[in-house]
């Protein structure tokens, strides 16, 4: 129920009045907001998420749908490149200069890793 007047809406779960917000969008809804407040959503999603019975059948799914799940995020990762070029080149910036300090502070054991992984991968 909402009162367009207040600008609120009572949740569903916890039956608090709150904020218009305190909900997430759910475009599919007349009103455009979902029916539990952001935290009770966030509290059943952390508990059923939990739960090893879905655990099973999310990772069921994931082995089941690895190359769509794997295409899929790829086009979305093509997408945000596309939307965003420079957010994406202050990120690639930015972990080349974590790579580098890195780099400086492990050598000994980067050089021993690069040995190792060539002699295992050489053809």
């Amino acid at each position: 129920m909402i009162n367009k007047i207040m600008k609120t809406k009572i949740c569903s779960k916890c039956k608090k009045r709150k904020k218009l917000n305190k909900f997430g969008i759910d475009k599919n809804r007349k009103n455009k907001l979902t029916y539990k407040c952001k935290l009770c959503r966030n509290e059943w999603i952390r508990n059923h998420q939990r739960k090893p019975e879905i655990k099973a059948k999310r990772r069921e799914y994931e082995i089941k749908n690895k190359k769509r799940i794997t295409e899929r995020n790829k086009n979305w990762v093509k997408r945000y490149y596309k939307k965003y070029p420079e957010k994406m080149e202050k990120k690639r910036k930015q972990a080349r200069k974590l790579s580098k300090i890195y780099y400086e502070k492990n050598k000994e054991n980067v050089k021993k890793y690069r040995k190792r992984y060539y002699q295992e991968n050489k053809r």
